[in-house]
């Protein structure tokens, strides 16, 4: 890498609450190889979303009940005393099932144990199973990646998203 001297661990990026700002090298860097070898570029992209999922994984399963308050708070949960006309129809194929409650909601206040782990066939799919009294249990499809992808022209997606992936729970 050009200039790999003045790039490091302290000062590769420039992370504050909401923006990132990575050193000018790094983004000649990142284009070069894009440009130059593109299945490098998407091996890059595949270790740094592992590496990504990785770091969830282990957070989530090192904290009960941070874990709880992150999927009360950021999951949107439809709250349990309000009439909110609302039904989740899970649809597979030709198959579908509908409910009017939400169960992630339902079971969350009872959870005893979380287990997060990946998708061992996906590049950003990975798994939280959230239990209660040791007999019910919910798995939380999650997914990781990139919000685009990456061209000279917008150099944000996959390698240049860097540390700002997109994170989903999809159900």
């Amino acid at each position: 890498m050009k200039g790999s001297k003045s790039v490091n661990k302290n000062n590769w990026l420039i992370l504050s609450s909401t923006r990132q700002k990575p050193n000018p090298i790094l983004v000649e860097e990142v284009l070069n190889l894009f440009e130059s070898d593109p299945k490098q570029f998407d091996a890059l992209y595949i270790k740094m979303n592992k590496i990504c999922r990785e770091h969830l994984v282990g957070m989530i399963n090192g904290n009960l009940n941070a874990t709880k308050a992150w999927i009360r708070e950021e999951f949107r949960l439809q709250e349990q005393n309000v009439e909110v006309p609302m039904i989740l129809v899970k649809a597979i194929g030709k198959k579908a099932n509908s409910s009017s409650t939400d169960p992630l909601r339902d079971i969350l206040p009872k959870v005893t144990k979380v287990k997060a782990y990946l998708k061992p066939s996906s590049v950003q799919e990975w798994f939280i199973d959230v239990m209660a009294n040791g007999r019910e249990k919910l798995t939380l499809s999650m997914t990781i990646r990139s919000d685009s992808e990456y061209r000279k022209t917008k150099q944000k997606g996959k390698l240049g998203a860097y540390m700002m992936l997109k994170l989903l729970y999809r159900g």
